[in-house]
């Protein structure tokens, strides 16, 4: 694909990086300070000076079976026989899932625990080379990031362009990643139905990507300033906020929504007092975004699993999207100790270079790529440990050029240079529902993040990818 990056002098790149890297700072694309603990200090979060491209029908085929996708992880999440027996293997050897999972238990049988639940999804694809066709990278079900973040990076890429040239076409989203998460949130507020309750944004002790956070509570506050947002820790959680009738309470106030943007790691829950406040959050008749059944249908063995068509039609229909949907897979496979297994795990050995090992959790970070797949899969193979982890076919991404910006890169250090990068389109998402009610279900705009092409991993907190956006063509 041709590079949406033009010709420049030196001269011009350099003050183009100070105007992006001002515009980013006083537009809100930023972060706290990895190097000074002072949590009022901010850096600009790491971006692509320029959009990337990426061909309008494959972002449309993408827009176009979310909310398929939506209705796929709410039936996933409601069957729970299907749950129970795809987790089995995973909870014997993955603690974390496990834990999550007897609180799905405990929850279940709780008859005063709310039954709507909120699911804010963000659908991950990369485009292959050859042959050219949009391949599925992962569903993210809990905390899934940017939206908040998504318009600015789309209006800088505006404001750049327009620096250079006034020809380049330039066309905004239709659809505002930050507004439709905000909107989200006061649909569910609206349909708990009590004036006087708040949202509660559930968030770590120190918030890395705390713009893209207050972005979205700032766009709440915009829409519905008659609704109030406060922020905890599950620290800040105790018996005592949980009535008789599992009323939730936080600082005397009712909670109408939370909002998860922790909990999808271990380390997000330091002591057994975390667990014991994402049960009591779980049985109570808040409406949680997402709650702890929805959590669990973004496990990466559901996704291995799905790639079976048959099983797959049991979750989406035709209709909505199903033969579009199952086109865009790439190949996964269990690494359960039975022949098939044991072949997929001899594939990963002697073919590492064609695989990208996963474990079931989200979050970026815990991928193995080449030489550690080899590594690992000897440590495992003989071990239970290997149900915790699938082997998917890697994406052989299609590499465009860009000038990747952080708050250390500059022309005179000569770490700004332009690079190939491959990049990962988001499709967001929202269902609101019941077991037997769907009260809303949205497809809500994309985002773009991308990574130099030899980076292994695109996490943009760890310093490796770069908040883009996509030049649709």
């Amino acid at each position: 694909m041709e590079s949406c990056v033009p010709k420049l002098t030196d001269a011009t790149l350099d003050q183009l990086e100070k105007d992006a890297k001002e515009f980013a700072l006083t537009t809100g694309i930023g972060c706290r300070s990895i190097d000074l603990p002072n949590d009022n200090c901010l850096q600009s979060l790491r971006f692509t000076l320029f959009p990337s491209p990426f061909p309008l029908k494959w972002c449309l085929l993408a827009q176009r079976i979310q909310q398929g996708i939506n209705l796929m992880m709410h039936r996933i999440s409601y069957d729970k026989q299907f749950l129970e027996e795809s987790l089995a293997d995973v909870i014997r050897v993955d603690s974390f899932t496990r834990s999550l999972y007897e609180i799905y238990l405990k929850v279940s049988q709780d008859v005063k625990a709310s039954k709507l639940n909120l699911g804010i999804f963000r659908s991950d694809y990369m485009l292959n080379k050859e042959p050219e066709v949009l391949r599925q990278v992962e569903i993210n079900a809990i905390s899934v990031s940017f939206a908040g973040l998504a318009p600015a990076i789309s209006e800088l890429h505006h404001y750049v362009n327009n620096k250079v040239t006034s020809d380049i076409k330039h066309e905004q989203p239709k659809i505002n990643t930050c507004d439709f998460v905000a909107s989200s949130l006061i649909k569910a507020w609206e349909v708990y139905g009590k004036k006087e309750a708040i949202i509660v944004f559930i968030v770590e002790q120190r918030t890395f990507n705390i713009c893209d956070q207050k972005a979205i509570e700032i766009q709440l506050f915009r829409k519905r300033p008659d609704i109030l947002v406060k922020r905890k820790q599950f620290s800040d959680i105790s018996k005592d906020c949980l009535d008789e009738n599992n009323i939730l309470r936080v600082d005397g106030k009712e909670v109408a929504v939370v909002y998860y943007r922790t909990g999808y790691v271990p380390v997000d829950y330091p002591d057994e007092k975390s667990w014991e406040a994402r049960l009591l959050l779980e049985r109570s008749k808040a409406i949680k975004c997402p709650s702890i059944k929805y959590q669990l249908a973004g496990v990466k063995k559901f996704q291995q699993i799905l790639t079976d068509k048959n099983i797959l039609k049991r979750f989406i229909r035709p209709e909505e999207g199903l033969d579009e949907l199952y086109g865009t897979f790439a190949a996964i496979y269990h690494l359960s100790d039975t022949p098939e297994g044991n072949k997929s795990l001899e594939m990963g050995l002697k073919n590492p270079e064609k695989f990208v090992l996963k474990p079931q959790r989200e979050g970026g970070g815990n991928n193995y790529y080449g030489s550690d797949i080899v590594t690992k899969l000897s440590e495992i193979r003989k071990s239970d440990e290997r149900n915790a982890y699938i082997l998917m076919e890697l994406i052989d991404a299609v590499p465009v050029t860009n000038y990747g910006v952080d708050y250390k890169s500059s022309l005179k250090s000569r770490n700004f240079v332009k690079d190939t990068i491959i990049s990962e389109l988001g499709i967001f998402g929202s269902i609101l529902a019941d077991g037997e009610q769907v009260y809303c279900n949205e497809e809500g705009g994309y985002l773009l993040r991308s990574k130099r092409v030899n980076d292994t991993e695109a996490g943009i907190a760890a310093g490796a990818g770069f908040l883009d956006a996509p030049y649709l063509f």
